[in-house]
C-alpha cells in the first residue's frame, strides 16, 4: 500500500468492518507475531455476547474474509504453516491514520491488547 489518495480510500474501506479494525488495533505499537487464536479472543472481548455458533463464524471470518483482506492490501503477512498473523511495514507506515480512525470510533476502546 503506497502512499496515495486511492490507498487512504482503501485502509478506509478496509476499517469499515469493526472486526478489521479491532484486529488492525491489536498491531497498534507492536511488531511481534499474534496467532490467529490470539486475534479471534481478541474479537470475541469485543463482542462480549456472541453464542458458540457465532464464534464459530468469527474464527471461519477470520481466517477467509478477513487476514485475507488485510493480507491482499499489504498491512499484514499471515504465515498459515504457523497459523501466525505479523505487522508489515506498511503497517508501520499507515499506524497513525489507522490509529486515527480507532481513536474516532465510539465502540472501541484503545488501545487493544491480547
Amino acid at each position: 500500500m503506497c502512499d496515495t489518495p486511492n490507498r487512504f480510500d482503501t485502509l478506509l474501506n478496509l476499517c469499515r468492518n469493526v472486526r478489521r479494525r479491532i484486529i488492525l488495533g491489536a498491531f497498534v505499537g507492536r511488531t511481534e507475531p499474534a496467532t490467529l487464536t490470539d486475534l479471534e479472543q481478541v474479537i470475541l472481548e469485543h463482542d462480549q455476547h456472541a453464542s458458540s455458533e457465532q464464534e464459530r463464524t468469527i474464527r471461519i471470518a477470520l481466517i477467509h474474509k478477513h487476514v485475507p483482506k488485510l493480507e491482499a492490501a499489504a498491512l499484514l503477512e499471515y504465515d498459515s504453516d504457523r497459523r501466525l498473523v505479523t505487522p508489515t511495514s506498511t503497517f508501520e507506515r499507515w499506524q497513525p491514520q489507522i490509529s486515527t480512525i480507532l481513536e474516532a470510533d465510539p465502540t472501541l476502546e484503545t488501545p487493544i491488547r491480547f
